[in-house]
């Protein structure tokens, strides 16, 4: 009887934690939403330290280092006073937190991309 139980209370606590392990991986989608979503907050901050009010995002994308899964270059095209723009950011996901490599010119943080994924 002992012994059946403490296989139940077994397998009940490996069934736990690999239900906490799946928890918490994160699908590359959801790792790419994470990195747009730190972007735009990052970028909506940047705009409102400027002053700007009157700008709209058109569009976020975003290229992947191919040697470097947890690097991402999210670029933000936004539209401000009519005229057509794209800011830039290079992002690392270190496990649950985003850090930020760098952020500017799509040129410069295509570089930057480049030079992190060496």
């Amino acid at each position: 009887m002992k012994r059946k139980l403490s296989a139940c209370l077994l397998a009940a606590l490996l069934l736990c934690g690999l239900a906490a392990c799946a928890e918490a991986v994160k699908s590359p989608l959801e790792r790419s939403k994470i990195a747009e979503a730190y972007a735009e907050a990052c970028f909506a901050a940047r705009m409102e330290a400027q002053g700007a009010s009157d700008y709209t995002i058109t569009s976020t994308t975003q290229a992947k280092s191919g040697g470097d899964p947890d690097l991402y270059q999210i670029l933000i095209d936004y539209s401000e006073g009519g005229a057509a723009r794209t800011y830039s950011y290079v992002l690392r996901l270190e496990g649950e937190a985003v850090v930020q490599v760098g952020e500017g010119t799509v040129e410069e943080m295509t570089a930057l991309l480049i030079a992190e994924a060496g």
